[in-house]
């Protein structure tokens, strides 16, 4: 979920596989009736509501209204179906969608609020975000392809498969760059979410009880992520994983 809390004046991006649902359960928690909240699904299911991220009518972009339109034209939807309501309201999001890059937000925000407000995200070892991302992807797969074609894809050795593979949209960068440059005010750990999470509230004086909710569970085998990395994969990830790597010093 992406939040821009005016309440406790920070900002929430949320990065993909870095436990980020159990994060947002925990933030929404110390949110106020202004604040801005556009929850994941995991959310969703754990009594989280979309709150204050409807632009009104006269605001709506015109492309967005093109979009809503054309969607109804293809899907030739009755008025009152109830997915049709659902895309209205995805259509006057202010926030767009749960993972919403640095870039959209800062203009969402503004400049006042985005100088002013502390932002802030988590990062997560790639070499094991992969495979969560891998299990994550492929879950629904009748034939799911093998971990080595679905990380090759990712990381753009495979180009033709990525799309039909699930395999696009794997870098977090730009949920904390803009045109490279690092926009946040600090990018946690995910290895140490709970410890981190604890510092951040500590620091904007927010109680908090120290619960937080395990989401997306269970699409995991209980293997180490290295098992999944012949020599040869391992190199040309690490080559793809550079920035990572050396940023947040990561190994293997």
């Amino acid at each position: 979920m992406a939040i821009i809390s005016h309440k406790n004046k920070f900002i929430f991006l949320k990065t993909r596989k870095t436990a980020s649902g159990s994060v947002e359960v925990a933030l929404a928690g110390v949110c106020g009736e202004q604040d801005q909240l556009c929850p994941t699904g995991d959310g969703k299911e754990l009594g989280i509501t979309e709150q204050n991220n409807q632009k009104p009518l006269k605001q709506v972009d015109v492309k967005d209204l093109g979009n809503f339109f054309a969607a109804m034209w293809k899907n030739t939807i009755k008025a009152g179906n109830p997915e049709v309501r659902h895309s209205w309201n995805k259509t006057r999001r202010i926030i767009k969608s749960s993972h919403f890059n640095a870039e959209n937000m800062q203009k969402v925000c503004g400049k006042e609020v985005w100088n002013t407000y502390y932002k802030f995200c988590f990062e997560r070892n790639p070499f094991d975000r992969l495979v969560s991302f891998y299990h994550w992807r492929t879950k629904k797969f009748k034939n799911p392809p093998s971990f080595r074609d679905f990380a090759l894809a990712v990381i753009g050795k495979n180009k033709k498969q990525a799309s039909r593979l699930k395999a696009t949209n794997f870098s977090n960068r730009p949920f904390y760059e803009i045109d490279g440059e690092i926009v946040v005010d600090r990018i946690f750990h995910f290895e140490n979410l709970h410890e981190d999470l604890s510092t951040f509230f500590m620091s904007k004086k927010i109680p908090w009880n120290g619960e937080l909710l395990h989401t997306k569970a269970g699409f995991r085998p209980k293997k180490d992520y290295r098992e999944y990395y012949d020599p040869e994969l391992r190199r040309l990830c690490e080559k793809a994983f550079k920035f990572e790597m050396e940023h947040f010093k990561y190994e293997f």
